[in-house]
């Protein structure tokens, strides 16, 4: 059972908790010796707290896991080299987590990473404030993998999320319910490629399919179809072919876009 929170880890806790975290763990001294604190044991020796100028304050998890790592601004932040410090010894826990300064109002997030000229040379965080319409899901965002746009292809690295066990796409649901799902070409979510087949199979019954193929259901039986048009798509507040490429991706949907 987690342990009581001291009125300055309570206020943390209702500054993040406006970001999705349910909770946190505290870190600090008069919260130690608790079976939470079993997973953090490496940050809160009394060799690493002699050593280490600013540690986390507290921790917010996801399944157990830590996602991220709190320093309460009203505490005090690091300067630049005791954040780098910081951020390339957290990396060195193996953790998918973030580091987050928490102030009043907004988080500043920055990621971890044992390369520390990386670190030097990337040293502006990301600012999430309260007032952003994706701040109350920032949290499972970065639980789930979620928080890059097409994480698939980002240029540090491509990769699929994996949402949570619970968690099920609408068409999903309507299929469970006995619909016939469909979609086109594109499917483009943080678990799939842009291309159709890339995805999990339980979402359609169909992919690749034309806009009209509710005709391949079962006689009377509902159907749910997503089709994509590419004359809404961003590309098309731009000229087809009115720059040259700059990339082999713009390349192509500038070709998308003067066959859409």
């Amino acid at each position: 059972m987690s342990a009581l929170l001291s009125a300055s880890d309570q206020l943390l806790a209702d500054l993040v908790s406006a970001f999705g975290c349910p909770s946190i763990v505290s870190l600090r001294d008069n919260q130690k010796q608790i079976p939470d604190h079993v997973s953090y044991l490496d940050l809160l020796s009394e060799q690493v707290q002699r050593e280490v100028v600013r540690l986390p304050d507290a921790v917010a998890e996801f399944q157990g896991k830590p996602v991220m790592y709190l320093i309460d601004a009203e505490a005090g932040e690091p300067d630049f080299a005791e954040r780098v410090n910081l951020q390339q010894r957290l990396a060195n826990r193996g953790d998918h987590a973030v580091l987050a300064i928490v102030r009043p109002g907004e988080l500043v997030l920055y990621p971890l990473n044992l390369d520390r000229k990386t670190l030097n040379d990337n040293g502006i965080g990301t600012t999430v404030r309260i007032t952003d319409p994706g701040a109350p899901f920032l949290f499972h965002q970065i639980a789930t993998g979620t928080q890059h746009m097409r994480s698939s292809s980002r240029p540090e690295g491509g990769y699929f999320s994996v949402p949570p066990q619970n968690a099920k796409a609408y068409p999903e649901l309507l299929r469970a319910a006995g619909y016939y799902t469909y979609t086109d070409d594109k499917l483009d979510y943080q678990f799939s490629s842009p291309f159709a087949h890339s995805g999990p199979g339980t979402i359609w019954n169909r992919e690749g399919a034309a806009a009209t193929d509710w005709d391949k259901r079962a006689p009377g039986q509902p159907f749910f179809g997503f089709v994509s048009f590419f004359v809404t798509h961003e590309s098309g507040v731009f000229s087809p072919l009115g720059t040259l490429p700059h990339s082999a991706t713009h390349f192509a949907m500038q070709l998308m876009r003067w066959y859409s």
